[in-house]
């Protein structure tokens, strides 16, 4: 059976909850049960057709996110606003004001999705463009971040021409621009690194992206207001498939790709926390920038992420 085909009822809050609590374990990353249950039974009254996702970075001692895919008719904003989960502070209101322009100037879009900690609660809401915004266009948006348009040049002489989604950090005030990447290679990563000074990005590191995946999607990138350069960039490999390493072996249908190693942390956790779907899909990505290189890890819990924002589109597009 297909995850999308799973039905709701098979979605557990207290299977969950356990474990988060066994994942923070494992990560050593802090908990708060308590503050976890109140949005996860949000989901489980409202989205639970959408997804959850946990996700982690290589950084010791980082926090533990859960992500929740929605569907394209909830405000996943305004639920965590009316749960007062999200923050009342200039910086959140900013953050906010920059989501609510680029979702009213671009109505072909919707929530996708909201990162909470497990500790805290939300932190970065995310808005997918059905088709993706021409960044001449994006760049008209009141609010969006100034280093964004002063940097223009630099952005465009690296291919970026296109943003597929807009996202922003409620907590650290930070705003997180995906543009399309048209063409993966080791010479635009040599060249994007070193215009902001990120670099030089390991020649295995380099290799490691480029074989991962026939899907590299698009390079995120974390710009503030009071700076005029991306904090930091990421770039990822999605629909990897750590539950069928045969699949890149001689014959296999990703023959020719090769699985990126994934960080011993992300390994502990694997070994203690279940899922709540037949098919497990994988993601990982490369940052650069502030606070140095590391790895972050994206795993599905419940349905398949990719497939479930797939169908979301398709169904915007159909309308």
């Amino acid at each position: 059976m297909s995850q999308s085909a799973i039905p709701a009822t098979a979605f557990s809050v207290e299977t969950f909850l356990e474990d988060v609590r066994r994942g923070a374990q494992a990560l050593r990353a802090p908990c708060d049960l308590a503050r976890t249950r109140q949005m996860v039974e949000l989901f489980d009254r409202e989205s639970r057709e959408g997804v959850i996702q946990f996700r982690a970075a290589s950084i010791e001692k980082s926090p533990l996110n859960y992500r929740i895919g929605c569907l394209p008719d909830v405000d996943w904003l305004a639920r965590a606003e009316e749960s007062g989960q999200v923050p009342r502070t200039p910086t959140a209101e900013r953050a906010k004001r920059f989501l609510r322009e680029a979702r009213e100037r671009f109505p072909a879009s919707f929530y996708l999705g909201a990162d909470f900690d497990v500790a805290t609660g939300l932190e970065k809401v995310y808005l997918l463009f059905v088709q993706p915004v021409p960044f001449e266009e994006f760049l008209a948006l009141p609010s969006v971040p100034p280093g964004l348009r002063e940097k223009r040049g630099a952005l465009e002489r690296h291919d970026f021409h296109e943003v597929v989604i807009a996202a922003a950090d409620l907590v650290k005030g930070s705003a997180n621009v995906y543009f399309v990447w048209r063409r993966p290679s080791a010479a635009w990563l040599d060249g994007f690194a070193g215009e902001w000074g990120h670099g030089p990005i390991p020649a295995s590191t380099k290799e490691e992206i480029l074989r991962s995946t026939p899907i590299h999607g698009s390079v995120a990138t974390t710009w503030t207001w009071d700076r005029p350069v991306p904090r930091r960039w990421c770039v990822y490999a999605i629909a990897l498939r750590y539950d069928r390493p045969a699949a890149y072996e001689p014959g296999g249908e990703l023959a020719g790709f090769r699985l990126p190693l994934r960080h011993e942390r992300f390994a502990r956790f694997d070994e203690v926390v279940g899922t709540q779907t037949d098919r497990v899909a994988y993601g990982i990505g490369w940052s650069f920038g502030e606070p140095g290189p590391y790895q972050k890890y994206e795993r599905s819990y419940t349905r398949d992420l990719l497939s479930h924002y797939q169908a979301q589109t398709d169904s915007i597009e159909g309308k």
